[in-house]
């Protein structure tokens, strides 16, 4: 006799609808679209805190290279040891003696633009044949002469009178090495802005003469009173002419009418 045949196992198969994948993505979509806005925010804090620490760093390496060199600042430009046409920039020599490495130390990740470097330039006889590509420049005020020989800065840093007011580097994007608000230069404008760091919400990162640094807006820079320059800082002051010993305290009012509108918002 035959043994009955074994029951069949029925299994029933589970998928989703169409209608219940479509639901799934427009829930992922709202979930995207909640955490996306907090996701850039969070990115553009991580880049500002980035070239907060670039600024910290050049600005330590400047206190090391004045540490030894009988506390002196750097020169903007020296001339090429045996050559009278051709110089290197600080930023350049920097690089070479170990300051600072070549390339992401010099870099705003939030910059609209690419870093520039000034070699090919041709300035005051000579030809830029050394230099780093870097959104960060000296403030050209603090420098005692602007001279392109082998010999140091004649003038010591610690003789920065205020050095917790006074600027030492600035965020910008321009080629040179050194940066300074003389009138033309607040007001030059293209499409995009002029020269002053603005991209880190309105702001620019700035690091100070005694060590600290700041994102501050560029008009906050000239008011209520001059952070690029002081007094004993310059000996002539392209902008208000010679300041007297006792440091009155000394704004830009004007800029308010130079500058692009994009340091206005």
């Amino acid at each position: 006799m035959n043994s009955p045949a074994p029951a069949r196992t029925v299994r029933k198969l589970c998928a989703f609808t169409l209608v219940e994948l479509l639901v799934v993505i427009a829930v992922i979509g709202v979930l995207l679209s909640l955490t996306f806005p907090a996701l850039k925010g969070a990115i553009k804090r991580a880049r500002s805190l980035t070239c907060e620490n670039n600024a910290r760093q050049i600005a330590t390496a400047i206190a090391a290279f004045s540490t030894s060199h009988k506390d002196q600042l750097p020169e903007n430009r020296t001339l090429v040891q045996g050559k009278t046409d051709q110089h290197v920039t600080w930023r350049y020599k920097f690089v070479q003696e170990g300051y600072i490495p070549s390339g992401k130390s010099w870099i705003c990740r939030s910059a609209p633009e690419s870093a520039l470097s000034e070699v090919g330039w041709f300035d005051s006889g000579t030809t830029s044949v050394g230099d780093e590509a870097s959104h960060y420049a000296l403030n050209g005020h603090v420098l005692w002469k602007l001279k392109k020989d082998n010999t140091e800065e004649a003038r010591p840093e610690s003789q920065i009178f205020r050095p917790s007011h006074t600027l030492l580097l600035a965020e910008n994007r321009g080629m040179f090495p050194d940066i300074r608000v003389i009138n033309y230069i607040v007001a030059q404008q293209d499409n995009t802005g002029g020269p002053f760091a603005w991209w880190h919400g309105g702001k620019g990162t700035y690091s100070f003469s005694d060590g600290h640094v700041e994102q501050i807006r560029f008009l906050d820079t000239g008011n209520p009173d001059c952070r690029w320059h002081n007094g004993r800082d310059l000996n002539d002051d392209p902008v208000e002419g010679v300041l007297p010993e006792n440091l009155p305290s000394h704004g830009h009012d004007d800029w308010k009418y130079l500058v692009h509108p994009i340091y206005l918002k």
